[in-house]
């Protein structure tokens, strides 16, 4: 049976708190389990996928081992952020980029993730200037000019991205859908 969890997102000096309640927790193994299978790694790719966990621990997206002999009990906010990480890597983004996606726009993608799941799938929507944002001398302009992000129900995406904003292209991640997928591998419930 699956656990009830419920998702407390909030501000505080440090960054964004993802909270549960109950507070629950996870061992690497298990984690990293469910990521995959949120991906659908073949055993045979499980060294890669191992590699890209620890590019993804070296710069600092996710927490990294405390040493020898120590175990860390990742938490649900790290569960989601693991979660969000993949996705983005899994549209092509380099490590560096989803490191600055998920600084900039985390509490954009993590709410979704309060309350039980939602009627209507929600997206977020990223405007794909991921070039620009490479090649720029003076670093990436997040947050500003041609930088929107935001989330959408899926029944507005077309006539919102598209029609109203006129967006030339953009990154969709179907945040309900993760959501959903996410609960079933962690075998939790969303409340």
């Amino acid at each position: 049976m699956p656990t009830p969890v419920s998702i407390s997102i909030f501000s505080e000096l440090e960054g964004l708190v993802i909270a549960a309640e109950p507070e629950v927790t996870f061992k690497y193994g298990r984690l990293e389990c469910a990521i995959a299978s949120l991906h659908n790694i073949p055993s045979s790719a499980m060294k890669t996928f191992k590699s890209r966990l620890k590019h993804f621990a070296r710069i600092g997206l996710v927490p990294s081992s405390p040493g020898k002999g120590q175990k860390i009990a990742y938490s649900i906010g790290d569960a989601i952020k693991w979660a969000l990480c993949f996705e983005l890597a899994e549209c092509g983004l380099p490590p560096e980029q989803v490191k600055t996606v998920i600084e900039f726009f985390l509490s954009d993608m993590a709410f979704s993730f309060q309350g039980p799941v939602q009627k209507e799938d929600l997206i977020f929507v990223l405007q794909g200037n991921f070039l620009e944002w490479h090649l720029s001398e003076d670093g990436a302009k997040w947050g500003e000019g041609e930088t929107n992000c935001g989330t959408v129900n899926v029944s507005k995406v077309c006539d919102m991205v598209f029609q109203q904003a006129r967006l030339p292209r953009v990154l969709l991640i179907n945040l309900t859908f993760l959501k959903r997928r996410l609960g079933q591998a962690l075998d939790i419930e969303w409340i």
